[in-house]
């Protein structure tokens, strides 16, 4: 037997077939050597040689057999000092989660030790911490009770300060953890989620209830050879598997240029110049004023790319067994976010795509604004006092601040587009959000720029000074609104007079630090207005 496993140490540029065969031949009775003989390549582990290939061989034998002698070899394994992800190798690091499911032996406290030791590699922890979407969804060692006690234990121990959230993301959709969907919001609140894992929240909300999607459900190691045969270092020639660098470039250009001329003359269609008795584009064979005229989105060449986008709005789940988007969340909710989803889900159009910008906020703005009447109502009806209180009674995709920034920069941009008819509704949503939530001074500076905004429209640069510097006991918020007062202070007074308004604030501040941002902020004040007067 010991020569037999001798053997795995033999031919390591080529998958030893002949040497698996006659080891799996005597399964059971090998196993002992395969673990004795791993055992002595983790103690004897040397940084600067790393793991003989006979390691990947006997993890993945060993998980064949589900031999549960392994898994106290892995833990072992994964312990040693300064380890990192790639010391294992590729090949073992994508099949780590399979490789542990298979050999487990219920050792829970040698597995989350893996997990909460924050000197082991966060890769390999969030490998392991992924094994309990197995243990929940397959093997059913583990309940929803637990599993969201221990997820919510790492989440508190990491405080929000590793890599390790996105796997903890990812098993919150693999399981479909609903009920942690205000924990997703604090560990995307507090930016412990890498953007390009899934995406931002709106993204976790539509994977988290696509029933459609294959979850991530890895499995148990049931063949060496699946594994392992295909990997690249098997290879007699390693340029076996290596691109011919000129064709594939010469291919991707030829491919690449069919894709974008195929999307330009099937799906993109300038509707500029159309008259109104000409054939319509669309190929209906109508006139255009008869067919797509007055049909806003087939006037939006980049149409097709929205749909797209919004298709991944969650759909209702015919599986009983399974809480549904439509009954987690009551009509009225869905009815507003299904509005502000329109307008501010990211939509991905591709560059060569003709876009009409002012369409395209033409309708977000009509979207925005049909739910802005729907929000009014529902904070009335159901007595909303606090965004925060907004937020977890009716939000669902999108937060409200997300909603008010878009919202208003859409009515400042009309504005600006010599739209004034417009100052009313910037001044309406304002008062609104003013009066009736009380509003988080963490978010207060986006409304301070809206106010400051309107009263630039409007002229009022006196009354903006007087709002502002009614704000300037308020530390949280001063270097904000003196940056605002500083600006209007020289749209007000003559420059000596300019500059001993913003000396007082600065001479009269206690604090060095603030005391410090607000003189750089003079200077820059000062420089600008050089600047302009050169």
């Amino acid at each position: 037997m010991e020569e037999l496993v001798k053997k795995l140490y033999d031919n390591p540029d080529e998958f030893n077939y002949d040497a698996v065969k006659e080891i799996r031949k005597n399964k059971g009775k090998i196993n002992s050597y395969l673990l004795a003989e791993l055992d002595k390549n983790i103690t004897n582990y040397n940084n600067e040689e790393g793991f003989s290939i006979f390691v990947d061989y006997a993890l993945f034998l060993l998980a064949e057999f589900k031999e549960k002698k392994t898994f106290p070899l892995i833990l072992k394994l994964l312990s040693i000092p300064n380890l990192e992800h790639k010391d294992i190798g590729d090949g073992i690091m994508e099949k780590l989660f399979s490789i542990i499911v298979s050999v487990f032996d219920g050792d829970f406290e040698g597995l989350n030790a893996i997990i909460e030791n924050k000197n082991i590699d966060y890769t390999i922890r969030s490998r392991v911490i992924e094994t309990y979407t197995y243990f929940y969804n397959k093997a059913k060692i583990i309940n929803k009770k637990d599993l969201i006690a221990y997820l919510r234990k790492i989440i508190d121990l990491y405080e929000y300060d590793d890599d390790i959230y996105d796997a903890i993301l990812t098993i919150i959709i693999n399981t479909r953890l609903i009920e942690m969907i205000p924990d997703v919001q604090k560990m995307f609140e507090n930016e412990a989620i890498d953007y390009f894992v899934r995406g931002g929240y709106p993204e976790f909300i539509d994977y988290l209830f696509d029933y459609e999607d294959d979850l991530d459900d890895f499995d148990v190691i049931d063949n060496v050879e699946d594994n392992m045969a295909w990997w690249y270092c098997f290879k007699k020639d390693k340029n076996e598997r290596g691109l011919d660098e000129e064709k594939f470039k010469n291919v991707l250009k030829t491919d690449l240029k069919k894709f974008i001329l195929h999307d330009l003359e099937n799906h993109v269609v300038d509707y500029s110049d159309v008259g109104r008795n000409a054939p319509c584009p669309c190929g209906s064979g109508k006139k255009y004023k008869k067919c797509c005229l007055n049909n806003v989105s087939k006037n939006l060449p980049y149409q097709k790319y929205i749909n797209e986008s919004l298709r991944n709005y969650p759909k209702k789940n015919n599986n009983k067994d399974e809480l549904d988007f439509y009954t987690v969340y009551d009509a009225e909710r869905i009815a507003i976010d299904t509005l502000m989803y329109k307008a501010l889900k990211e939509k991905h159009i591709p560059m060569y795509i003709k876009r009409d910008i002012l369409k395209e906020h033409k309708n977000d703005f009509a979207n925005l604004d049909k739910a802005y009447q729907l929000i009014k109502e529902l904070v009335q009806k159901r007595n909303i006092k606090t965004i925060d209180e907004y937020d977890e009674k009716v939000s669902i995709h999108f937060s409200l601040y997300s909603f008010f920034k878009y919202y208003t920069d859409l009515i400042i941009e009309k504005i600006n587009n010599e739209n004034k008819d417009y100052l009313e509704n910037l001044k309406e949503i304002i008062s609104y959000f003013y009066t009736t939530f009380i509003v988080d001074e963490e978010w207060e500076y986006l409304y301070l720029d809206r106010i400051n905004h309107y009263y630039l429209f409007t002229k009022k640069y006196k009354e903006a000074i007087e709002f502002f510097e009614s704000k300037l006991n308020n530390k949280k918020i001063k270097y904000d609104v003196c940056n605002y007062l500083f600006n209007l202070y020289s749209l007000v007074y003559k420059y000596g007079e300019w500059l001993n308004k913003m000396n007082d604030i600065i001479d009269n501040e206690k604090d060095k630090k603030l005391k410090c941002e607000l003189t750089n902020l003079k200077r820059r004040c000062l420089e600008d207005e050089e600047y302009e007067y050169e």
